[in-house]
This record gives structure tokens, C-alpha cells and sequence, in this order.
């Protein structure tokens, strides 16, 4: 694809920006002189004096020579010290630069890592600056080609079971901006499996083995592994018996429960001479005070006998065998030995074999050995199935994309490569670009005056068609179908192309509900399936963040300047002029970030009406804490689908209850009161960033007479300022409610009070959290006015 030219760098210095006076200028005459003025910054977002402008330039063309890579980081770290167009300028060549070195770079993940950090770079920056489309094509084509390798090389790993590997290669797609919906969809679940199938195999069962509790062990091992634990503890003491009489019954219960009281019975016995042999004979009586095994209790007695006696021999219990000592009695036993025998005192011989513990060891592993081989053959299963059907969707693609791109091999007399260009190739057939367009921008360097010669404006735009200004490029081969576009269902597979859909659609209905949102895709673009709107949704509200917080950015850096030349007497009227015109601008940026931040809320609240795209958008959900955005964040569902419905007569997992005080005003402490009941067997324990405790899962709704809501959404999320780090806020335990005392209009936004008409109201709370939903029934409350 084409490479912008170095000399485009010259943009970047004529870009609009505050410039200092010029060299030469006239002092201020001595009648009046002007006080010293500080190193003014320009007002267009510089962090340094222009004069270091230059300076900036030469570094950041120096390291794109060197890396684009670094020359991107650089441009970062430089950001306030250009203005959107340099920056713009700059970014087409670092981003054409990046795009061409990333296809030598074998590791997929940190080419993703590159290029995605790349498109946050071009998102901040935003429209209207001179962003070229053309690199920006180019940019997502090279994204979704590694994307598509990645998944690529995932599924042969899962062929080959090396379930880890396969892992590796996934994870980066968990964020996918380019692959199919349904296979987007499908990355999650596959990439759990497949860490639960990596976890399984990488457990040794006649190894070394993590403990049970361990993230490391899988929860369908954690019992098989637990088993194995409680005969490695219960063996211990027959290298040193330490263990109080309390733990040493817990063991022996553990035991019990684990192998049976038949197991438990012979290692009392043998525990119980353990600690006779050890001095701690008050320990061993009490071990005694139980079920023991008779036969198994008089062969360690012949055995301590024969200890004690002195006469050689061979011991019956291989364990007491193993303790005895070799060549003179024991402290505990020297007593007990005959004063005739002393001098003549010979150990048994221990027998050789298994002991009661390393026997029951054995079969705790076999067991393991067996649970992991049920678990991988449990989870082996959906795996395969996963992986095929991510197979057929990668195969109904080519197949729909099949047609157009055997035309654009023959127009160009050679195969297609596989990678970024065959996903150039899908990009244009998506967009409604024709055969020779496709081959346009695959045109090599022979072709590149023609590539210069092209409208690239419209690039991106839909169904449009790059009319090839003066010769055709030297590639093409003799052909008639160099007009023939793909059909439609090639465009309704491309998320790209269902993205761009979708954000035209939000910017001509912007405050449409769900209804009239699809109407607005539907008049531009067709018929979309839910999921597929609900994906470019999600990705719409990441991009509209990123933008909002290069506006961002953009506006605090003016703003300084502006604040560093505040009172300063401008002589010269250029400068003066300079200044009301950044002043200008950043009340243009206040209005801009203001629109970006509305946008962002309307995007998540019809991506609400659809559930998130993926279980990817959790995290993102989660990071929006403290934002502009928060309650419309925290009111996404975290669940897709709606949850099933409970049985007639059954409890739901968690209940919600309010009442109101009909004697309190609405804005009174504790008017609401609200009764959240776990229905479940097990605790539920609440974690969060916010400190506001059970209230941040609340979203307490107020309607007012008419049927119209006055409240803020999840009010009490969106005032926390978030802790940044979860922690356990709270638990709601099994059958015990838990109670919660609000202002029953504590959500209503102050500027609305005053406007709050006196009638009868309505409130019901929601609970939220993870994969719990309850609601309460409506209750109604009177409002006398008057706030």
C-alpha cells in the first residue's frame, strides 16, 4: 500500500499554530516600558516555546528512520507540544511507517500491541485534523490480518492439544475489533476452556502438585488434589511427631471422610506409636480414644516388643519399621529395655513395602489421574466444537468473498497473499469498491504516481468508488471486470463496514432510542443482526472515549497556556490577536468535549437496550468508573441475554424489597428503605473500587407523574470517587437480608428539584451485580412540592 513521503513532514511546520514575534521587532519605547514577559506558551497546546518546535520535528523523523515504533512513543510523549494537524501530519507517516514494519514481526501479540496502541493514537487525535483515510484502511487492515493469523495459529495449537500455546495466541483477540461477531463471541468462552485445559494438563498427578486451593489448580480438580494433600499431611508426623492432639484428630477426621474409617482406624494405630517413639505419650494415649484396627494395633505392639526386647528379627508394619532406630533404643524406648538386653540390643529389620500413607497417596493420585482425564475429555469437547464452528464462520467469509477476489487475482495476474493483502482485498469488497479499486491499493512502488494521483477522500466512504486519475497502474492486467463490486452479504459480514454504519447512524439519530437507532442503520446500510449492532456499538463508545480524552487533553494544555498569559499586556496586536483566537478555540474544545461526552453516554445507553457485545466489554464497563459516563457504564447489563425466568413458585437467587416512609419527605434520610435477600446456599461476596459500599449496585429510579424519569442512573456509582484497587465491599450471606437506608430522591439531580411538580410518584430499585439482577415492584410515593 502507499507510503506517504518523508518531505510531508514540511506540513507539520506550516500547520496553524501561535508563532512568537518575529526576529527584529522594536522594543517597547523607554516612556512606557512593558513589564517582562514569561516565556509565553502558544496557545495551541504547547508545553514548550515554539522556537524548540523544530527541534521536535528532527527527533521525531530521526526515530521513525530508526523505528516506528518509537517514533510513535515519542509522538506520544510530545503530544502537547503539536497541535492537532502537526500531529495529524505526523501520524499519517508513523502510522504508513509502523504498518509496513509490522509485517516482519513474528510475534503476533506484540504487533497487535502496536498497532492497537497506534489506532488509540489516531482515535485521540480525532476527525477534522487531516488524518489520511487511506493509512487509516491501511492501519485496520494490517490489525485485522494479525488478528486473523493469531486465531490462525490458536487453532492449530488446539489440533496439536498444546492447549497452553493455543491460549497464548488467543488472548489478544479477546479485544477483537476485526474478526466476525459470531467468532468475537465465541473467543471468550474458547479462550476460559482452553486456560482450564492448559491448567488440567500441566498438573502432574505423580509430581509435584500446587496446592489445592491454588488459582493454578482447576475447580473440577480442586477435591482430587485435596485428597492428595491430606495423605501427604497425615505422613509428617512419622518423620517427627509435632503435631498437638487437636490437629492430629482434625487429620484423622479429614482422613476418615476422604478414604474411609477403615484407612482412618490403621493410621491411628501407627500415629499413635509415632508419638509413643517420639517421648509424647500423653498424645499417643489419646489417639488410642477412638476407633482403631485390631489386627493392625497388635502387629505394632509385636513390633514394639520386639523393640523393646531388643531381639533383631523383622518388624510386621512397614511405617513403625521405617521409625525404628537402627542400632540403639530410642529415648522413649531405653527405658523399657531389660538391663540384660542392653548390651546385646540388635533393631528389628524394617520390612520392605508400602506404607499405609504411600498406599493411600496411590490412590488418591490414581483418582486425580483419573478426575483430570474426565475434565480434559469434558472440556475437550467444546473446545473442538468451538474451534470448528470458528472454522465455518472463517470459511462462510472467504466463501462470500470468493468471487470478488479471484477477480482482483486475475486483474493483477498474480495470487492474492495471504495477510494484509488478502484483508485489503475484504476491506474494499466490504466498503462497495470495485475490482480495480481493490487493485489500486494493492499497486506496488511502480505504481505509485498513479497511487498519488487517486482520490482517497473517499476511501472509506460507502459504496464509493476511487475514480483513477491519469494513466491506470502498470499492474493491471487486460480484463472487463474491473467494475465488478461484491455483493451485499460481504458488507454484512465486515464489522468495519457495520462500524461505520453504526456511527453514521448515532450521528444523524443521536438521541434515538433502540427503534429508531435500527431504522437509522437500516436507511443506510440494511438489515443488521442484534449482535452485530450490539458489537459496533461497544467499539463505538471506546472510540468516542478515546476522542474525548485527546480532547481532553488538547483542552487542558490550551487552558494552561492561556492561564501562563493571563494579565499579560500584548503590544503587538498580532499577538493579542493570538490569543483571542486560542481563546476562541478552547471554548470550541469546551463545547467539543461537552458533545463527545453526551455522545458516549447516548452510545451506552442504547448498547444497554442490547446487553454488551462480548464478555470483553466487562472490563472496559468496569474502567469507566469516575468518567463522565459512569451511570450510563454501570447500567449495562453484564449479561447478554435475560436471565431465565424463575419457576412459578420458586424464590430468585437474590430478592429486592423496598418500602417508603409515607410520613417522611422524599428527600429525608432513610425515606427508601431497601431489603436485598440472598436466596442462594452460598454467600455472595460483593467486590468493588468504589467505596459506597452495597449502594454502588443500586440504581434507584424515580418517575414522575407523567411516567417520566427524573433520577440519575446508578447515582451512587456515579458520585464515588473510585479506589482504583477492588476490594470486598460487602456480603450478602444466605437467608440473612440485608438492609440499606436511602433518600428516596437522593438520585434526582439537583437542577431538576426545583422543577419537581407536586403529584404522586414512583420508585423501584434495581440491584446489579456480576450475574445478579433483582428488581423491586414500584412503590408510590406523594410529593408535596416545594424543593
Amino acid at each position: 500500500m502507499r507510503r506517504l513521503p518523508a518531505a510531508a513532514a514540511v506540513l507539520v511546520l506550516a500547520a496553524p499554530a501561535w508563532a512568537p514575534p518575529p526576529a527584529g521587532r522594536p522594543a517597547p519605547p523607554p516612556a512606557r516600558p512593558a513589564p517582562p514577559r514569561p516565556a509565553p506558551r502558544p496557545p495551541a497546546g504547547f508545553t514548550r516555546p515554539p522556537a524548540h518546535l523544530p527541534a521536535v520535528i528532527a527527533g521525531l523523523e530521526a526515530a521513525r528512520r530508526r523505528d516506528a515504533a518509537e517514533a510513535a512513543e515519542m509522538l506520544r510523549r510530545e503530544r502537547e507540544a503539536l497541535s492537532r494537524v502537526q500531529r495529524a501530519a505526523l501520524l499519517n507517516l508513523i502510522a504508513a511507517d509502523l504498518v509496513r514494519q509490522q509485517r516482519a514481526e513474528a510475534d503476533l501479540a506484540r504487533r497487535l500491541a502496536a498497532l492497537r496502541a497506534l489506532r488509540g493514537d489516531w482515535a485521540a487525535v480525532g476527525p477534522g485534523a487531516g488524518l489520511d483515510p487511506l493509512v487509516e484502511l491501511e492501519l485496520a487492515t494490517a490489525e485485522a490480518a494479525a488478528e486473523r493469523a493469531a486465531l490462525l495459529r490458536a487453532l492449530g495449537f488446539v489440533d496439536g492439544k498444546e492447549y497452553a500455546k493455543a491460549a497464548a495466541e488467543l488472548a489478544p483477540l479477546a479485544d477483537s475489533r476485526h474478526l466476525p461477531v459470531p467468532v468475537a463471541r465465541a473467543v471468550p468462552g474458547l479462550l476460559a476452556d482452553l486456560r482450564a485445559l492448559a491448567a488440567v494438563t500441566a498438573l502432574k498427578p505423580d509430581g509435584a502438585l500446587p496446592p489445592s486451593n491454588s488459582p493454578a489448580v482447576p475447580a473440577a480438580l480442586r477435591p482430587a488434589v485435596a485428597r492428595v494433600e491430606v495423605v501427604r499431611d497425615v505422613a509428617k508426623p512419622f518423620a517427627g511427631f509435632g503435631w498437638p492432639i487437636g490437629y492430629a484428630q482434625e487429620t484423622l477426621a479429614a482422613v476418615e471422610k476422604e478414604f474411609g474409617p477403615a484407612a482412618a482406624a490403621q493410621l491411628r494405630v501407627e500415629l499413635s506409636a509415632a508419638a509413643f517413639l517420639d517421648g509424647k505419650t500423653d498424645i499417643a494415649l489419646a489417639l488410642l480414644d477412638g476407633d482403631i484396627d485390631g489386627d493392625r494395633a497388635r502387629q505394632i505392639l509385636a513390633d514394639l516388643r520386639a523393640a523393646v526386647l531388643g531381639e533383631g528379627g523383622a518388624t510386621g508394619n512397614v511405617q513403625i519399621g521405617n521409625r525404628l532406630p537402627p542400632e540403639q533404643p530410642t529415648a522413649a524406648l531405653a527405658p523399657l529395655v531389660p538391663a540384660a538386653r542392653r548390651a546385646a540390643w540388635r533393631s528389628p529389620v524394617p520390612t520392605r513395602g508400602e506404607t499405609t500413607a504411600a498406599a493411600l497417596e496411590k490412590e488418591a493420585r490414581a483418582g486425580l489421574v483419573t478426575a483430570a482425564a474426565a475434565e480434559v475429555e469434558r472440556l475437550a469437547g467444546p473446545v473442538a466444537a468451538t474451534a470448528a464452528a470458528v472454522r465455518a464462520e472463517l470459511d462462510a467469509r472467504a466463501g462470500a468473498l470468493a468471487p470478488f477476489a479471484g477477480k482482483v487475482q486475475a486483474r493483477l495476474g498474480r495470487p492474492v497473499a495471504d495477510g494484509d493483502e488478502a484483508e485489503v482485498v475484504a476491506a474494499a469488497a466490504a466498503r462497495g469498491l470495485t475490482v480495480d479499486d481493490a487493485v489500486s491499493l494493492l499497486a506496488g512502488p511502480a505504481d505509485a504516481p498513479a497511487r498519488a494521483a487517486r482520490v482517497v477522500g473517499a476511501a472509506l466512504a460507502p459504496a464509493a468508488h476511487l475514480a483513477v486519475a491519469g494513466r491506470p497502474p502498470a499492474s493491471l492486467k487486460p480484463g472487463e471486470d474491473g467494475g465488478f463490486r461484491a455483493p451485499a452479504e460481504v458488507a454484512a459480514r465486515d464489522r468495519g463496514r457495520v462500524r461505520e454504519a453504526v456511527r453514521a447512524a448515532l450521528a444523524a439519530a443521536a438521541d434515538a432510542d433502540r427503534a429508531g437507532f435500527e431504522a437509522a442503520v437500516g436507511r443506510a446500510f440494511g438489515s443488521v443482526p442484534p449482535d452485530d449492532l450490539a458489537s459496533a456499538l461497544f467499539d463505538a463508545a471506546r472510540d468516542l472515549a478515546a476522542a474525548h480524552a485527546g480532547t481532553a487533553a488538547d483542552l487542558r494544555s490550551l487552558a494552561d497556556a492561556l492561564d501562563r498569559l493571563d494579565g499579560i499586556a500584548f503590544d503587538d496586536p498580532d499577538d493579542a490577536a493570538a490569543v483571542r483566537k486560542a481563546k476562541v478555540r478552547r471554548d470550541e474544545l469546551t463545547q467539543e468535549l461537552s458533545a463527545g461526552a453526551g455522545a458516549v453516554r447516548a452510545t451506552l445507553r442504547l448498547l444497554a437496550e442490547y446487553g454488551p457485545a462480548a464478555p470483553a466489554a466487562r472490563p472496559w464497563l468496569a474502567e469507566q468508573r469516575g468518567s463522565p459516563w459512569a451511570a450510563a457504564a454501570a447500567a449495562v447489563p453484564l449479561v447478554a441475554t435475560a436471565p431465565a425466568p424463575v419457576p412459578k413458585g420458586a424464590k430468585p437467587p437474590v430478592g429486592c424489597a423496598i418500602t417508603l416512609d409515607p410520613k417522611a419527605d422524599p428527600f429525608a434520610e432513610k425515606s427508601l428503605t431497601v431489603r436485598l435477600t440472598n436466596n442462594t446456599p452460598d454467600p455472595i461476596e460483593l467486590s468493588s473500587s468504589l467505596p459506597g459500599g452495597v449502594r454502588v449496585f443500586l440504581d434507584v429510579e424515580v418517575q414522575d407523574p407523567a411516567g417520566k424519569r427524573v433520577s440519575t442512573e446508578f447515582y451512587y456509582a456515579a458520585i464515588s470517587s473510585p479506589y482504583f484497587e477492588k476490594m470486598n465491599v460487602g456480603t450478602l450471606r444466605p437467608g440473612e437480608p440485608e438492609v440499606v437506608g436511602l433518600v428516596a430522591f437522593a438520585s434526582v439531580p439537583s437542577e431538576r428539584r426545583e422543577r419537581l411538580a407536586a403529584g404522586t410518584y414512583r420508585v423501584r430499585v434495581t440491584f446489579k451485580y456480576d450475574r445478579y439482577t433483582a428488581v423491586s415492584d414500584w412503590a408510590a410515593v406523594e410529593f408535596k412540592g416545594g424543593k
